[in-house]
């Protein structure tokens, strides 16, 4: 497998690092996550022929060209689905069995059940947003979904001080409500929403 060179590393390294995470300004953050919504949309709703869940959505796995723009990779878990029909497996090429991804990004529905859909993707996703929006890496299951949802106040600095608070907190309200949402609408919908807080 070849992939396009990405020197900036992973979206986990820039954020780690505040000599590099001050160079991805706010717009920067939001295409970065505007881009890998448009990643999943494409997956799920099938854009190469079959439907694909990603199964490890995370920050160590978007990686940034040298302008910052997000390229999602590592699909050693990604599942096929033939013609949409999720009876059907086509992962004999990806790993299989058992609860699959990285602790912390993992829905608690797909954790407690083992059934994976679009909708354990984008809970994945929204730990991304909530690491881009803070500055902090998820290095425990819980300790950014307690941080942002539970009130967890030591620390309420957005990533960069500048960023529209309430609009992103629309936006990830409507992240958590989209395990009630039908599976590929909810990354659509996000992109459009992403795009206004980019300008």
């Amino acid at each position: 497998m070849v992939y396009e060179y990405l020197p900036r590393g992973s979206l986990a390294d820039v954020l780690k690092c505040d000599e590099k995470s001050a160079l991805l300004t706010w717009p920067l953050r939001v295409r970065c996550l505007q881009e890998v919504a448009v990643a999943l949309h494409f997956m799920h709703n099938g854009g190469a022929g079959d439907k694909c869940f990603h199964r490890d959505v995370k920050s160590a796995n978007v990686c940034l060209t040298a302008t910052f723009s997000a390229k999602l990779i590592d699909c050693g878990l990604a599942h096929f689905i033939p013609g949409g029909d999720a009876r059907i497996d086509r992962s004999k090429f990806t790993a299989t069995g058992g609860v699959l991804g990285t602790p912390g990004y993992i829905s608690p529905e797909y954790a407690r059940d083992g059934k994976f859909s679009s909708k354990a993707d984008v809970y994945s996703f929204g730990m991304v947003i909530l690491e881009v929006i803070t500055g902090r890496i998820q290095n425990s299951p819980d300790e950014l979904y307690s941080h942002f949802f539970e009130g967890d106040d030591d620390d309420d600095d957005d990533a960069d001080g500048d960023g529209d608070v309430d609009e992103t907190a629309r936006i990830i309200a409507k992240i958590k409500a989209a395990a009630d949402v039908r599976p590929g609408a909810v990354s659509g919908g996000l992109i459009n929403d992403l795009s206004r807080l980019a300008v």
